[in-house]
């Protein structure tokens, strides 16, 4: 179990996860593919690279458990904006 974060402490942690999935809604997102033979979503980690700064501060000021969490939900929103703007359905079984 992780240890308990103070006020000022979880707010340390939430502006730098804000921070860091806004600059990778704005530099990852938009060059991020579906590859459809496999499914999965792809990008090159150049365009990582003007995060990197960032996620150290995310990092640094999450705990582990929460940053899972927050990964999987911003995940899921970029699966979304990714598969709607390529018109992608999902596997087709």
């Amino acid at each position: 179990m992780s240890k308990q974060l103070r006020k000022r402490d979880r707010e340390a942690c939430w502006a730098s996860r804000d921070a860091y999935f806004k600059c990778l809604d704005e530099n990852l997102v938009p060059n991020i593919k579906i590859d459809q033979e496999k499914k999965i979503m792809v990008a090159d980690d150049k365009f990582q690279l003007p995060c990197k700064d960032i996620m150290k501060e995310y990092v640094e000021k999450c705990p582990e458990t929460w940053r899972d969490h927050f990964h999987r939900i911003w995940n899921t929103k970029a699966y979304k904006v990714v598969a709607d703007r390529e018109n992608y359905s999902g596997p087709a079984n």
